[in-house]
């Protein structure tokens, strides 16, 4: 009995906006292959290249994987072509969890982006990260979020306006978390914060902390509050030992907050922490004297086309030596194909 035609091929491009998912439809159009373009921009124009379109949430919306099934089911999907990281391993997961047997293109090539850094990361660590120390967290940290669903998060954030986004952030996502309304410096005391409302009147999108009231023309909201050092907001908190992860950014005041910090910071198994270029050198030195090595850039920004800042990945020198998998060169012979340039 001859065996039922297999389906047609139906191509879902997500997202499909992008150059590269625009030259791979130019490929695919040349095979006669079926596409479903899909994106979480609403009338995103790149729409009327594809037989048929779908909008879908981004990916850190509960309802991303459930309209992706619906997408794969409504159009008959046997295909998808992802290029951008985040959402490929978005996809990889959901249909992991669902044994759906669809062709997945290969995984997009390494980014210097955050959430490939921890990706592999977790990938290469033996033990399990328990615990994030989020300092500065404004209305979340996605990257956090997404790559330590099941670890604790204890977010230092002063600004009291982010509360209720934060609270509804973290428990959508299923996170557990403790939120700490304190600012952080070197010193335990209680000092004025000031909050700025550059692009929306009324509304923080930035903070300092200064000893007294300074004018400035974004300034549109000042309050007294409790300033802890991270050591001593810490003692109260059990914590094991390169079982946690500490991320800062706090424009401006990252050194005083490593200065009253060395314990806490001194234990963690990574350090994730902002630095302008200007602050480079010095930044990259005081982690580096608290027993970490620098393991990877991420996401630089530009100003008027110039480098301004980057994330910088530091890991634990006693992880790094008892893990051979945090040290490229010392895996064997070197092999171009594990080499790659961006």
């Amino acid at each position: 009995m001859p065996s039922a035609p297999s389906p047609p091929r139906k191509e879902l491009i997500i997202p499909s906006g992008t150059d590269e998912a625009k030259s791979y439809k130019i490929t695919v159009d040349k095979l006669n292959y079926k596409t479903v373009g899909a994106s979480s921009i609403a009338d995103d124009p790149s729409q009327s290249l594809y037989e048929e379109w779908a909008y879908i949430p981004t990916i850190y919306h509960k309802d991303f994987s459930n309209e992706l099934l619906r997408i794969i089911n409504k159009y008959k999907i046997t295909a998808i072509f992802c290029p951008h990281y985040k959402i490929f391993y978005v996809i990889e997961e959901t249909l992991k969890h669902h044994s759906i047997p669809i062709e997945l293109s290969p995984p997009p090539t390494r980014q210097p982006i955050l959430e490939q850094a921890l990706h592999l990361f977790n990938s290469n660590i033996s033990n399990t990260i328990t615990d994030i120390i989020d300092i500065g967290v404004q209305f979340g940290t996605p990257f956090l979020i997404k790559s330590f669903p099941l670890a604790k998060h204890h977010l230092v954030e002063p600004v009291a306006q982010y509360y209720e986004k934060i609270k509804s952030t973290y428990t959508n996502a299923g996170i557990e978390y403790s939120l700490l309304p304190y600012a952080l410096s070197d010193l335990d005391g209680e000092m004025i914060l000031h909050e700025y409302d550059l692009h929306t009147k009324g509304t923080t999108s930035h903070s300092s902390l200064r000893p007294q009231i300074i004018d400035h023309p974004n300034l549109y909201k000042t309050s007294a509050i409790k300033v802890r050092n991270l050591d001593s907001l810490f003692s109260e908190i059990m914590l094991k030992e390169h079982d946690y992860i500490v991320k800062i950014d706090v424009d401006g005041l990252e050194d005083k907050i490593i200065s009253g910090g060395y314990k806490t910071i001194r234990n963690a198994a990574a350090i994730i922490i902002e630095s302008p270029l200007h602050a480079l050198s010095e930044r990259l030195q005081s982690i580096q004297n608290l027993g970490f090595s620098l393991w990877d850039i991420c996401d630089p920004a530009y100003y008027h086309e110039q480098l301004s800042q980057v994330d910088l990945v530091f890991i634990n020198k006693i992880i790094e030596r008892n893990n051979i998998s945090f040290r490229p060169w010392d895996q064997g012979p070197f092999s171009l194909e594990k080499w790659q340039s961006i």
